[in-house]
């Protein structure tokens, strides 16, 4: 790509330990593609100038209720290079279904890397698990015990992009 077709492609950077958050990336190039915008997915780790692109989209799951440490460092270390990013967005198996403690601490981290990634819009959406988890994990968390494995669903992160999309048409 020239330096100019960076300029024009919005980078969606993740870092993923199950794959939810790479499925979210791509649903996200899918619906700004769809829009008519230069999309281009990528991991974190490939991302190496954050002002090569016009702008950016990271994406990071939430493990512990904290996002992965190499993407909260990248952020930390990157920060003066982030004028440029439209969304930041986190996946969370917690989030919304379990205690209201859990959720809040979540929220507030997110908040805390949408601040520090100076994002214009941040979300939180549901997380796939490889397996289901065990009752006293559910109990832990307050979440009920019929809670599905699969938390993730693709048309909210769709609508999200949508708004994205407008954002960046309204630029």
């Amino acid at each position: 790509m020239t330096e100019k077709e960076f300029k024009n492609t919005i980078a969606i950077a993740y870092v993923t330990e199950n794959g939810t958050t790479q499925r979210a990336a791509e649903k996200i190039a899918e619906t700004l593609s769809a829009r008519g915008l230069e999309v281009k997915v990528l991991r974190l780790s490939e991302l190496t100038s954050p002002l090569e692109y016009g702008g950016l989209i990271f994406g990071t799951p939430i493990i512990g209720l904290r996002a992965l440490p190499q993407f909260q460092l990248y952020l930390e270390e990157h920060q003066p290079e982030l004028s440029n990013v439209l969304g930041l967005f986190a996946v969370s198996f917690i989030y919304g279904k379990g205690l209201r403690l859990w959720t809040k601490s979540i929220k507030n981290h997110v908040d805390n890397l949408g601040s520090l990634s100076m994002a214009r819009s941040y979300r939180i959406f549901g997380r796939t698990l490889n397996k289901n988890l065990a009752s006293i994990v559910k109990f832990i968390f307050g979440l009920p015990h019929d809670t599905q494995a699969d938390q993730f669903h693709p048309q909210e992160v769709a609508k999200w992009a949508e708004e994205i999309a407008v954002m960046v048409r309204q630029t």
